[in-house]
């Protein structure tokens, strides 16, 4: 992009008003748009947050380390009594700082699950992130042929208000020389005011363009470039079920919906996995300066082992999660088979729209030579 490229997408964005000679083509529009709209910054923004997913996710493979402090103080002979619940009951007045280190060997594949869960979830917001993409780019597009239609219809407004008027003053100057009524003269103004009328909202479409434009943009300054003009459309495809093909396979929307399913299914497993036992390597060690003078204590410990956790009874939660999350998964495939129908009667409907307009195209240009041969 040349350099006067570049500052009139800063003046796009408000540094000022853009000048005359400032030609904002359609891909410079989608371009400044791709870099500038906040829904797109959201949704990148949206995507990195699901990366960490992944990580956190992950950890669970890696060992968890904590610190811990510990400063007592009792009386001699103290002793717990009723604490809720089985313990040693002796309190020893000591003073420690230690390490704690806790790696799991294996869950049975529960982590395994959320992390492939975690990656399809990510995959869905980079195909979210590509569908926000298309629609700021359609968003663009459409805004700016809006701005090129308003123009249009207000040169179309001028011109039809120029020979209303010129019609008005020619029956007005009949009318004064008895060869027209005052009828035919009140005719002649209702049609010099539906002009007028036409023209108002012509130039009403020209400042709703130009917003919308801006907000397409992704900017709330509302400036007035010119646009350039682009009659080079090419025609339609001839073959609908390749655009259905084409749009079964790369959709975004319908990407990201699969890569739910996906991550829902896994997520299912992983619910499952809950109910099998845990394996966990705990380790610690640390040191005890302050401890009591008897020499019950020594100065340093340590101690390890592995631990199992097996859950017997839950009250029905682990099988619920099970269920729920299995049933989500479910809902989820429906909503992605209604989604792939909607999208095939959208390709259906913009096919037989867009072959539509191409064709009346030519038959607009034909009315266009017909009216000028009749002017």
């Amino acid at each position: 992009m040349t350099m006067r490229r570049y500052l009139l997408a800063a003046l796009l964005l408000g540094a000022g008003p853009v000048h005359a000679a400032d030609v904002l083509t359609l891909d410079e529009a989608r371009r400044i748009a791709i870099a500038h709209h906040p829904l797109l910054r959201a949704a990148e923004l949206t995507r990195d947050a699901a990366a960490q997913g992944v990580d956190i996710a992950r950890s669970g493979y890696f060992p968890q380390v904590n610190a811990d402090a510990v400063r007592a103080f009792t009386d001699a002979g103290t002793r717990i009594g009723a604490t809720g619940g089985l313990n040693d009951p002796t309190v020893l007045d000591h003073g420690s700082l230690g390490v704690g280190v806790s790696q799991m060997i294996t869950d049975f594949g529960r982590t395994s699950a959320l992390v492939d869960s975690s990656k399809f979830q990510l995959a869905a917001q980079q195909d979210r992130t590509a569908l926000t993409a298309a629609q700021v780019i359609l968003n663009a597009t459409r805004a700016y042929y809006d701005v090129l239609r308003a123009q249009a219809l207000l040169q179309v407004a001028e011109s039809t208000r120029r020979t209303r008027l010129t019609l008005r003053d020619q029956i007005q100057n009949l009318r004064d020389a008895k060869m027209r009524s005052d009828l035919d003269l009140s005719i002649a103004e209702q049609g010099m005011a539906d002009a007028d009328l036409l023209l108002l909202s012509a130039r009403t479409g020209i400042d709703d363009g130009y917003a919308s434009l801006a907000e397409a943009l992704g900017t709330s300054a509302v400036n007035r470039p010119v646009l350039s003009d682009t009659t080079d459309i090419p025609a339609p495809p001839e073959d609908l079920s390749a655009l259905q093909s084409l749009a079964a396979d790369r959709n975004p929307g319908l990407r990201a919906l699969a890569d739910e399913v996906h991550s829902a299914r896994k997520l299912a497993d992983a619910e499952t996995r809950n109910s099998y036992p845990t394996i966990n390597a705990v380790g610690f060690a640390g040191v005890t300066p302050q401890r009591d003078p008897a020499g019950t204590i020594h100065s340093n410990y340590a101690a390890g082992g592995v631990t199992l956790d097996v859950p017997l009874f839950t009250g029905g939660r682990l099988s619920a999660r099970e269920h729920q999350a299995a049933l989500k998964a479910d809902a989820l495939e429906q909503t992605y088979a209604d989604q792939r129908n909607l999208l095939t009667r959208d390709v259906n409907i913009a096919f037989g729209n867009t072959r539509t307009a191409f064709e009346n195209i030519t038959v607009t240009s034909q009315l266009e030579r017909n009216a000028a041969q009749t002017l």
